[in-house]
């Protein structure tokens, strides 16, 4: 058996705002998208609920009803009959709860990447899912920063102080070239900690 697999992309909810900013972005390769993949007549997706049940829904290709449709990427054909896809699904189902929702960490693109990579066409593109991404190195970031700053795992620390930024980026900097976070400040830490960043992992 052999089905071809389509990663529908769409512009985060209907408006027109986001359709732009998204125009914009999608030239430096990035964006603010809702993602899809279609393979045997349906579309799969994931989303956040409130209740315990899966967060994985279906619908007609293209048709996702909240979002704004914007493009088609034909990621190949997978080699699992229709109901290998099914058994794949109901395992997806089981972990990719409502409430394990993230929206920097743990989204639909996400999601899409994941199910790609078991019919056999992933990873998604990284444009996809990279400003998510981006968003959830920051948030590692500043939570670096206020650990830093306080000398305590962060756990139920106050809010954001002026500097934890800062603060975040120098701790991954003395991360990256293999020492603890606390220890004393080197030159460069501070421009290895932005590369890490901008980078991801692949910087060391």
């Amino acid at each position: 058996p052999r089905a071809g697999v389509t990663l529908h992309i769409y512009n985060v909810g209907g408006s027109s705002t986001i359709r732009t900013v998204n125009g914009l972005f999608r030239i430096i390769g990035s964006g603010v998208y809702h993602a899809a993949v279609e393979v045997y007549g349906l579309e799969w997706s994931f989303g956040y609920s409130e209740d315990d049940g899966t967060g994985v829904f279906s619908c007609r290709p293209a048709a996702c009803e909240a979002h704004d449709y914007r493009e088609a990427i034909f990621m190949g054909f997978t080699m699992l009959s229709q109901e290998a896809v099914r058994h794949l699904l109901c395992q997806l189902a089981v972990t990719w709860t409502g409430r394990s929702y993230n929206l920097l960490r743990r989204n639909c693109c996400h999601f899409s990447n994941e199910f790609c990579k078991g019919l056999g066409v992933g990873p998604v593109p990284g444009w996809v899912h990279n400003l998510a991404d981006a968003g959830a190195a920051f948030d590692d970031t500043v939570k670096k920063g206020m650990e830093a700053r306080t000398g305590i795992p962060l756990t139920s620390q106050d809010g954001y102080h002026f500097g934890d930024f800062t603060r975040g980026v120098v701790a991954t900097g003395k991360e990256t070239r293999g020492v603890r976070a606390g220890s004393r400040y080197s030159f460069g830490d501070c421009s290895r900690g932005l590369v890490r960043l901008i980078c991801g992992s692949s910087f060391r």
